[in-house]
């Protein structure tokens, strides 16, 4: 039996969490779990100084690790009495530790013991209280404290490096900061998912699909440069410069893009998870460029056509992240790399063993880009059996117009297997423009002003997965409202072979074979969601009144290709 502790209350405990007194306090602390909400009482002098006294809720762990929980409720004994996650070397009282605390009226704290018997440091985070989320990571040496008032965007408080073995113990602690009582404290969203880095085998580069100009890929010191040529990674098959190694099963790989060469707007260097190294391959690619934005691309099938989810529109430097679980692959960028936003979620089947690094395309064959990384890593994770929401974007619709200035109605369906929804953002080119809490999801983004926006939703639930709905692209007119687009699919050649479309328009009772009204050169636009949108008010302003038509023609150096006609409009 546990001191202080029923062994019929300790029953309450699933495997593998037990519970102890650390430093034996006066008052006895307890601790019970039911339906995943951890109820802890502690007492104790505090865990700070050089000696701790405390309730300790915990599990062996070896290796890195990340424990993360939102503390519901502290009893206010002290107003430093101490409720939160810790990673700690032994169960002695003067033992290294590393811990994140909520506190009933000194706000939030990162605090550790980086020897054992030495006193303890102390850094603030915000000053808040429960209800909100607390988070250790251990990765080696190196302990990062985190909170989140949501569970799905963290702040970093600070970093320690601490020499602890590799088994440690990682739990809940509760201390009342008072040594004649206990404080109780509620935990939920309990998770403790252990990470180890991948094999640190040497890397590997090679061009994929023969670019016209060769690449070459080096590291040193940390610092990664890849050059790569090639026409770009897009259509149904890619050319550029990899730099990767082989890893299997669930995985993650995190890099910062530093600098980008330009030589094209469409110049990409990113993250890539990669099926094989044939040019047609499944890939997920979250990719920055030299003056497109962020996006998350993927060939969700070998030889099938590439699909687009845009980001924020800048350019580097920036973080970069890819999540492999199972066959699901999420997308995420970030300014710090430490608050980071899904920039999209794909469905990719893949074997377990894949190909992992860095790709870079100059998207000019006559050209090399150079890309530079740092803070390189690929992990394997795993992770809590939390499945992620799903989420649909109902409204507005792809290639919707808009008169400025505009009022935009978002709405969106959004589900979550094992939990419930608890807030959808919606983002227009990746800056949250509405948000809402409940369901049936819905928001208005109001005087939005002439321009061309990416529009997608993120669902949040309430263990703090996320997910990303596909893009749909709108328009917004200036205030004269005079402006005619046009929408199309891009040709299935469109990245290898196109050079350019044009638009040819044709009264509603001509045959496909007379001669246009109307045409213009739209050059080549990239694809959203695998469809383009052109301006061509130019030539349908001259126009007599009327019903009219138009038909895409794609060119390339082998000819061109016409589309079907397209529904008719009037003038």
């Amino acid at each position: 039996m546990l001191a202080g502790f029923a062994s019929s209350a300790f029953a309450q405990l699933p495997a593998p969490w037990a519970n102890r007194d650390i430093g034996s306090p006066s008052v006895a602390g307890s601790a019970a779990e039911s339906a995943g909400t951890f109820t802890v009482r502690g007492g104790g002098i505090d865990i700070w100084y050089a000696s701790d006294q405390f309730q300790f809720v915990s599990q062996t762990i070896t290796g890195d690790v990340d424990v993360r929980a939102q503390v519901r409720a502290v009893q206010y004994i002290n107003q430093w009495t101490k409720a939160g996650v810790m990673i700690r070397e032994t169960l002695a009282s003067s033992s290294r530790h590393a811990s994140t605390f909520v506190t009933p009226a000194k706000g939030l704290a990162f605090q550790r013991r980086v020897t054992a018997g030495a006193d303890s440091i102390h850094t603030p985070g915000p000053f808040a209280t429960a209800p909100y989320w607390v988070r250790m990571v251990r990765a080696g040496q190196l302990f990062s404290s985190y909170v989140s008032a949501d569970g799905g965007s963290w702040q970093l408080i600070g970093t320690e490096t601490i020499a602890m073995g590799a088994s440690v113990q990682v739990g809940l602690a509760v201390t009342s900061h008072d040594p004649s009582q206990s404080a109780m404290a509620t935990f939920t969203n309990v998770t403790v998912s252990t990470t180890s880095s991948a094999p640190q085998t040497a890397w590997a580069n090679r061009d994929i699909g023969s670019p016209l100009l060769a690449g070459r890929a080096s590291e040193s010191n940390g610092i990664f440069s890849v050059t790569g040529a090639g026409a770009d990674i897009w259509g149904s098959s890619d050319q550029f410069q990899f730099m990767y190694q082989q890893a299997n099963g669930d995985l993650e790989i995190v890099a910062r893009l530093n600098e980008l060469g330009y030589a094209d707007a469409w110049s990409k260097a990113g993250v890539m998870i990669r099926e094989s190294l044939s040019a047609s391959a499944a890939h997920a690619f979250m990719t920055g460029s030299a003056a497109k934005g962020w996006a998350f691309q993927r060939r969700p099938l070998s030889g099938s056509i590439s699909v687009n989810s845009p980001g924020s529109f800048s350019t580097p430097p920036g973080w970069l992240r890819l999540v492999r679980k199972g066959d699901l692959f999420s997308a995420y960028e970030s300014s710090n790399g430490t608050t980071w936003w899904i920039v999209g979620t794909e469905t990719i089947p893949m074997s377990s063993s894949v190909y992992v690094g860095l790709a870079v395309t100059s998207h000019n064959p006559n050209m090399t880009a150079t890309g530079t990384f740092t803070n390189v890593a690929i992990r394997r994770t795993t992770t809590s059996t939390n499945a992620s929401p799903t989420i649909t974007l109902l409204a507005p619709a792809n290639g919707t117009t808009y008169s400025a200035p505009a009022s935009i109605t978002f709405s969106a369906s959004a589900a979550d297997t094992d939990g419930t929804v608890t807030k959808v953002n919606f983002y227009a080119n990746g800056v949250i423009a509405a948000t809402d809490t409940t369901t049936p999801f819905s928001a208005t983004w109001g005087s939005v002003a002439a321009g061309t926006y990416n529009l997608n939703a993120v669902a949040t639930d309430d263990k703090g997965a996320t997910a990303a709905s596909a893009t749909a692209t709108v328009i917004v007119q200036g205030a004269a409202g005079q402006r005619t687009t046009l929408l199309f699919a891009p040709s299935v050649d469109h990245a290898t072979s196109v050079t350019s479309y044009s638009v040819a328009l044709r009264r509603s009772t001509d045959g496909v074979s007379a001669t246009p009204v109307a045409s213009k050169n739209v050059g080549k636009p990239s694809p959203f969601n695998n469809e383009i949108i052109v301006d061509i008010s130019d030539i349908v302003s001259p126009l007599a009144a009327g019903s009219y038509y138009a038909v895409v023609m794609a060119i390339g150096p082998g000819g061109s290709a016409a589309s079907a006609p397209s529904a008719t409009f009037t003038k």
